[in-house]
């Protein structure tokens, strides 16, 4: 079972020596370690599957228009996986291009119009080709993607990670953290960001395997 929020501060508090502190390793800055340590894990794991959602009305194309914002979608996206053209049983997924790529070959995507085939990422914006047409326009784009975990906050002490199996990774990243915050324990600090890495590789592996297994059933 996933620990909350509070006892998952009891645990880095107490590997640090600092127990219910209220002065330096307080609640509010172990939650702010447990964040970036979340964000750090679904960086590392691509598409990770425990946060993967999509959205299937998330942006309504407009004709000649090439570039649409994914900045307003909730929950807010931190991976984007696939994008799909939707329209019935015209419906497709899109081919992603790396965007030097797409910009070589599209250098002014705005020549062509008609169902779009192909899209890149450009910051917070989905590029497409060719741009839709009168007959497109309305028409929609679903976006599937990894979104952004849940952010741990003392406002509620009881949450879970929303991450499977996590709990370990976050403890390991939030207590080398608070090491470096007390100062005076770089090595302390150093052999909990080591274990962290080393654990952070075995749940990469772990996901991916899930990935794997998913992908053997599909052509069993």
């Amino acid at each position: 079972m996933a620990l909350t929020l509070s006892e998952l501060i009891t645990e880095v508090q107490a590997l640090t020596g600092r127990e219910d502190d209220a002065e330096l390793i307080t609640q509010a800055r172990v939650v702010r370690f447990l964040n970036m340590a979340q964000d750090e894990i679904v960086k590392t794991c691509f598409g990770h599957i425990d946060l993967e959602t999509k959205d299937a009305d998330a942006i309504t194309l407009a004709t000649e228009t090439y570039s649409y914002s994914f900045a307003s979608l909730t929950p807010e996206v931190f991976h984007l996986l696939d994008v799909f053209y939707m329209d019935g049983s015209m419906s497709k997924k899109l081919h992603y291009r790396d965007t030097e790529d797409f910009d070589e070959d599209h250098p002014d995507p705005t020549l062509f119009s008609g169902i779009p085939t192909e899209w890149t990422r450009r910051g917070a914006t989905i590029e497409i080709y060719p741009i839709p047409s009168e007959s497109e326009d309305g028409k929609y784009l679903r976006v599937d993607y990894t979104k952004v975990p849940t952010a741990f906050s003392t406002s509620s002490l009881t949450a879970t990670c929303n991450m499977a199996m996590a709990d370990q990774g976050l403890v390991y990243f939030a207590v080398s953290e608070a090491f470096k915050s007390i100062g005076g324990h770089p090595q302390e600090s150093a052999d909990y960001r080591n274990d962290f890495y080393t654990w952070l590789e075995e749940y990469r592996r772990l996901k991916d395997g899930r990935y794997l297994s998913m992908l053997s059933n599909l052509f069993a």
